[in-house]
């Protein structure tokens, strides 16, 4: 008897113990799209996102679960709203939630067009944001108390109407690190009420069309290695933002050098791979684009 209380508590404490082990899910092959795979997940997971082009919008993260593509690198996976709505809505999330390596695009809608946030802590690091469009907060709108951050991004061609900014922030403190906010058609590059702020490190922002340092940034310019100058993007006409080896971008003090503003650098000669493309609901293979 004492035996068999001995086996079925060490089975007890294995079944506990693997409870608590986190789950890679891999997108398309556990889940056929982005959603699916974060709705499968649970805190402490991580969803894998395979290159390619994803046709989704209004895609709700999750608290405590990292969305990565799979090679944490913005030039991998495209997710494109087709001007549905917005891309990322982000609410209540800690601060072990991460959206790491997509061009995010497409996005439509009167606030936070690329990613609308409230009340989150999570990372952003390594997107790209480009061709969203909003009243206000086209490329992302933050409201709430807690402290997200966004990391080795960029921002360009997006486009805020009217009154509006490329980065909307309300009620808190963002920080910003070597990230590109560059070409934006908006009133302002960065805008902060009801006590928002933006903290920026090593940022290039630069030929927005409402100026650069002005408004809530005005007197960061010069400042932790910041700066503004034209970040020399391969070929932005053709949406190609991949740095340029002679970008100012590359030579700051502490500016990621393998992986600037969430691209590697462009190298001359070098196809770049080709990829699927995904409609939302289906894993059917729709394109291939390079």
């Amino acid at each position: 008897m004492k035996v068999f209380t001995v086996i079925a508590t060490a089975v007890a404490i294995l079944l506990i113990s693997n409870s608590g082990y986190a789950t890679t899910w891999q997108v398309p092959t556990d889940a056929p799209t982005i959603q699916a795979g974060i709705d499968s997940a649970s805190a402490g997971d991580t969803v894998s996102v395979a290159c390619g082009t994803y046709y989704e919008y209004d895609i709700v993260m999750k608290s405590g679960v990292v969305l990565r593509s799979e090679t944490g690198l913005a030039d991998c996976v495209t997710i494109d709203a087709e001007g549905q709505q917005l891309v990322f809505y982000c609410a209540s999330l800690d601060a072990a939630s991460v959206v790491e390596g997509f061009t995010i695009t497409g996005g439509s809608t009167p606030e936070g067009a690329g990613m609308y946030c409230t009340e989150s802590g999570l990372l952003v690091n390594r997107c790209v944001f480009i061709g969203n469009e909003a009243q206000n907060g086209a490329g992302i709108y933050i409201y709430g108390s807690v402290i997200p951050v966004v990391r080795n991004c960029t921002f360009t061609q997006n486009v805020s109407p009217g009154s509006g900014a490329c980065v909307a922030l309300f009620g808190l403190g963002v920080e910003f690190e070597n990230t590109i906010v560059a070409f934006n058609q908006c009133v302002e590059p960065f805008f902060c009420d009801m006590g928002g702020t933006a903290t920026l490190s090593c940022c290039d922002v630069h030929g927005n069309t409402g100026g650069d340092w002005v408004g809530c940034i005005e007197f960061q310019q010069g400042m932790s290695g910041n700066f503004s100058a034209d970040p020399v993007f391969c070929n932005a006409m053709n949406e190609d933002v991949h740095l340029r080896s002679d970008s100012p971008c590359l030579m700051r003090p502490g500016a990621d050098t393998s992986v600037p503003s969430g691209w590697d650098v462009d190298r001359s000669g070098t196809s770049r791979p080709m990829r699927p493309r995904f409609r939302r609901g289906s894993i059917r293979r729709v394109q291939w684009t390079r």
